[in-house]
């Protein structure tokens, strides 16, 4: 109905009838390991932000598909011109559901659908070429067999060409422009040549992109209500280093849309985003790229470190002669630290190589690439190696942004509390099944401190999204209450970002606290769980539970 009414209103619509998939091989398809597996296709395009999903169907070699969807390319009133100045093509993300929530990006793939304006018929049908993803982005993941329809026509194919040349070029002057700032930092300082200073990035695609187009200011409407409710929702999408082939470095910084999309992705993916979300709340925010300190190392090794991505935000409170107070944002669980340049900073991160956003790029220049001796003075050209704007906004504005950059946030689909209910009754279900395997019979379950649980929960989320420690006296006093005298309460609480209660038991179940609250032994042993649910965008979650128990504590 909407679309046979901005037909009526003038609008023009591209319609892309997907028939079916073919040669869908090398990648997992049709496990036979994982009968539960299906696939879903997601689509992006860039201006308005549209994004659409497929339902999931089945993960074989030949799936049938038939999903159309209907994309808007132009509003009433406009002509020829405009619709071939849209240069955006469309973002294809082909994505593997296996049992539970685990989502794998298969492929991300860009289709141009203008050839469609040199058609008489204004159709085409096409076999896609959807390449693998990351070190197999190369590799041919299968074909989608889609046709193309179009209600208008016009077109002149010299402003393809010369849109595709203008493109071709800036490319190419970006190329030269970086290889002489590049040699021109090498030779202020021997050291910086074996500084973590990076200029390009592969996407999932394997294509080398300016690591300044992956950020975009990003404002999320109603859906993200300040920059720590932003690093909530970024820590809440799961962290997974990049695959690598053989023992080398993965480098695979992937689209917002297909980050988005999948629901995982490595440091850098989640560093983008969160700096996209943070410029568009004002804020003077960079993605930083250097060394963090592994989780237990001392010495060379620690001063070392392992790459990462983080966040860094310059705030000006006070006169403009004060050095502004500098914070470090932890886009993979949320937490924020103030620089203090102090050896003693509460932060992991050890070096740091560079600064960049959607419009600068610094290179650090100090004598130190270390963070603890680092001064973040980006106006002093002698400490922070800039390069040109112009040159950066050339490199920007030479052809279309990559429409997967370009995606914005969808809102949440789930019912916390009916997912919070379903949770809890299957978390239930799985304790009771282990504690009846470990020969301790059957589960009393305390219904009356299980509901006290939920106060605990929320201080916990509270704790989480604003940075402050939330007093529990009435969780205490509850507690002191429902407690019988001499008997003894143990609570063992967690946090996952998946909604498998399995899985959830099993992480308890690697804690020494949380094997002996669900194995308690004892006299009059009661067992108590509550479960959280809490949704975020992209219907990205964060489970808590906590599972107690009470006992008679001997004489």
């Amino acid at each position: 109905e909407a679309v046979a009414n901005g037909l009526s209103r003038g609008a023009v619509f591209l319609a892309l009838e997907v028939h079916e998939g073919r040669a869908f091989v090398g990648l997992g398809v049709g496990d036979s390991d994982d009968e539960a597996a299906q696939m879903s296709l997601h689509l992006a395009f860039g201006p308005g932000g549209q994004r659409f999903h497929s339902r999931q169907f089945a993960c074989v070699s030949n799936p049938k598909i038939g999903e159309t969807f209907y994309i808007e390319l132009a509003k009433p009133g406009l002509g020829d011109a405009s619709l071939l100045g849209l240069s955006d093509p469309l973002h294809l993300v082909l994505l593997r559901h296996d049992s539970g929530e685990h989502r794998q990006l298969v492929s991300s793939t860009e289709f141009d659908w203008r050839p469609l304006l040199c058609e008489a018929s204004l159709a085409m049908r096409r076999s896609v070429r959807l390449n693998g993803v990351g070190a197999e982005a190369q590799v041919s993941a299968g074909l989608l067999d889609v046709t193309a329809r179009l209600l208008y026509s016009g077109t002149r194919q010299q402003q393809l060409a010369m849109e595709r040349g203008r493109r071709e070029n800036s490319e190419r002057l970006f190329v030269l422009y970086a290889s002489q700032w590049w040699s021109e930092y090498c030779a202020a300082r021997a050291a910086n040549a074996d500084r973590l200073v990076k200029i390009f990035a592969k996407d999932e695609c394997g294509r080398d992109r300016p690591v300044f187009e992956l950020v975009k200011p990003l404002r999320a409407g109603r859906l993200i209500e300040s920059p720590r409710h932003a690093a909530r929702f970024v820590a809440c999408l799961q962290y997974e280093r990049a695959a690598a082939l053989g023992c080398g470095l993965a480098d695979m910084w992937c689209s917002r849309h297909a980050f988005l999309a999948r629901g995982r992705g490595d440091t850098g993916d989640h560093a983008a985003l969160l700096c996209s979300l943070l410029l568009g709340f004002g804020l003077d925010a960079y993605v930083a790229f250097g060394a963090k300190a592994p989780a237990s190392s001392s010495g060379a090794n620690a001063a070392s470190g392992s790459p990462v991505a983080w966040v860094v935000t310059l705030s000006q409170l006070g006169s403009s002669a004060e050095p502004a107070s500098v914070h470090f944002w932890d886009p993979v669980n949320g937490q924020r630290f103030l620089h203090s340049g102090q050896q003693q900073s509460q932060h992991p991160y050890t070096r740091i190589g560079c600064l960049f956003n959607h419009r600068s790029f610094y290179a650090n220049n100090q004598a130190s690439d270390a963070v603890a001796s680092c001064r973040f003075d980006l106006d002093d050209s002698a400490r922070w190696k800039p390069m040109s704007e112009e040159a950066i906004g050339a490199a920007l504005t030479g052809g279309p942004t990559p429409p997967g950059c370009l995606a914005t946030l969808s809102a949440p689909l789930l019912d916390a509390v009916r997912e919070s209910n379903q949770f809890e009754l299957r978390l239930r279900a799985a304790v009771a099944e282990r504690r009846e395997a470990d020969g301790l019979g059957a589960t009393q379950w305390d219904e009356e401190l299980s509901f006290c649980l939920t106060g605990a929960l929320a201080g916990y989320e509270q704790e989480r999204l604003h940075g402050v420690a939330f007093a529990n006296e009435e969780f205490q006093a509850a507690m002191n209450r429902l407690v019988p005298d001499g008997h003894t309460f143990r609570g063992y609480p967690l946090q996952v970002l998946h909604r498998d209660p399995r899985r959830a038991l099993a992480a308890a179940l690697r804690s020494p606290v949380g094997r002996e609250v669900v194995f308690c032994r004892g006299d009059r042993v009661r067992l108590c769980a509550r479960a959280r649910v809490v949704c975020y965008a992209e219907s990205a979650c964060a489970t808590w539970l906590m599972i107690g128990c009470t006992y008679q504590a001997a004489l």
